[in-house]
């Protein structure tokens, strides 16, 4: 459904809106369409998936999460943290299990500086 663009204008309204009523961020994993991000404060961010032919993907939104808070805690930009997720949650599906392809760091970044986005 959110590859309909009709469904990612209503996503993108709802965040915003959402972020407008006190959080500093409001993150929306759209799976293999990326994600985007609403800030309090600025315009709607958006990344692409990263592609892959994932093989499970049990786990990838917790993975997409733990990417984007670890470049979150780390004090990356909005954007980085967003790629950050989407790189791990698309890592993440390329083995089967929620955990077995979840990527340390290094292999995260590793393919954040491959990936044209």
């Amino acid at each position: 459904l959110s590859a309909l663009p009709a469904v990612q204008a209503h996503l993108a309204d709802a965040a915003m809106a959402l972020a407008a009523l006190g959080p500093r961020v409001v993150a929306v994993k759209l799976g293999a369409e990326g994600a985007m991000v609403a800030p309090a404060a600025g315009e709607l961010i958006r990344v692409p998936a990263l592609p892959v032919k994932p093989l499970d993907t049990t786990g990838a939104g917790d993975s997409f999460d733990a990417g984007f808070l670890a470049g979150w805690l780390g004090g990356r930009s909005l954007v980085d943290c967003l790629s950050l997720g989407a790189v791990c949650g698309a890592l993440s599906t390329l083995d089967l299990g929620g955990t077995a392809a979840q990527p340390t760091m290094d292999e995260a970044l590793a393919a954040l500086q491959g990936w044209s986005r």
